[in-house]
């Protein structure tokens, strides 16, 4: 499907928004003063390689990835499995497709969010004092931590 391919994409538009806010909250002397996440989106390949967009881009891909093929997999199953509901009662196809559209969204987000959360757990979740991580920074060992805390 077009949606592996494309996941990547949201990535560095993600990175440029969190380096134009992380700018602002720098001491003066070490701004790179981004007018805006388009400037910075403009300006980072240059100023600090190509690379810095990408960094820590994995669950996001992974999320995109997760969200769109699920969504659009269910989506189409459910239209296909039950086209009774408009073709031979008196369900009007708008409201048949509104209702697959919804389940296959709620479905969808509910099983990509983890990924979108890891990250949020790693890159957004406050340091502890000291500038400690109880993550050490690794993915792995957030998502480690998530799954052993599960409640079944």
């Amino acid at each position: 499907m077009a949606f592996g391919p494309t996941s990547f994409l949201t990535v560095p538009i993600e990175n440029a928004r969190r380096a134009y806010y992380a700018d602002k909250t720098w001491p003066i002397d070490l701004r790179r003063n981004y007018r805006s996440p388009i400037s910075a989106l403009m300006r980072i390949p240059f100023e600090e390689g190509p690379s810095y967009l990408f960094r820590g881009g994995f669950p996001l891909v992974a999320n995109q990835m997760i969200f769109w093929t699920s969504y659009m997999t269910l989506y189409n199953w459910l239209k296909n499995k039950l086209f009774l509901f408009w073709v031979y009662n008196d369900f009007s196809y708008e409201w048949c497709k509104f209702c697959f559209h919804t389940f296959s969204f709620g479905f969808a987000s509910a099983i990509a969010y983890p990924a979108y959360f890891t990250r949020e757990m790693v890159d957004l979740w406050p340091k502890e004092r000291g500038g400690f991580c109880t993550w050490n920074n690794s993915y792995r060992q957030c998502f480690k931590f998530m799954v052993e805390n599960m409640e079944l």
